[in-house]
């Protein structure tokens, strides 16, 4: 979380500056390629370096996020549209642990990344779809 708090700013006026959906597309990807490889770091100084990409992966993304739902919210009603959102990632913050702590029960706890990665993905795949 400290990398991302201070990357998250330069991150906000990239998004003012540059295409948002590219770099919500651009910050998934990263994100969610190092999800994927947290199984393959084997010692604790290569999982701490796994953070730091991770950390600008979610710096690009979320700023970029934000500022698409506001662009959303003045069509549809700001109100409703951040209550979406907000919905959103409430329901993957339940989702995400319980079907996290099911897969590691019933496979193992590496096909917990990999499963994070592959829905990344799908997400990203939605993403690009949904915003065409």
């Amino acid at each position: 979380m400290l990398p991302m708090t201070v990357l998250v700013g330069p991150a906000g006026r990239l998004a003012d500056r540059l295409n948002r959906k590219a770099l919500v597309i651009l910050g998934n990807l990263i994100y969610l390629i190092t999800v994927a490889l947290i199984p393959l770091a084997n010692t604790f100084g290569q999982q701490l370096w796994l953070c730091f990409p991770r950390a600008i992966g979610g710096a690009l993304s979320m700023p970029a996020a934000t500022a698409l739902s506001v662009e959303e919210g003045r069509k549809f009603g700001m109100g409703s549209t951040m209550s979406i959102l907000m919905m959103a990632m409430s329901i993957g913050m339940v989702l995400g642990p319980t079907l996290s702590g099911v897969i590691a029960d019933s496979v193992d706890i590496n096909a917990v990344f990999y499963f994070g990665g592959a829905v990344g993905l799908i997400g990203t795949g939605l993403f690009i779809w949904f915003t065409r």
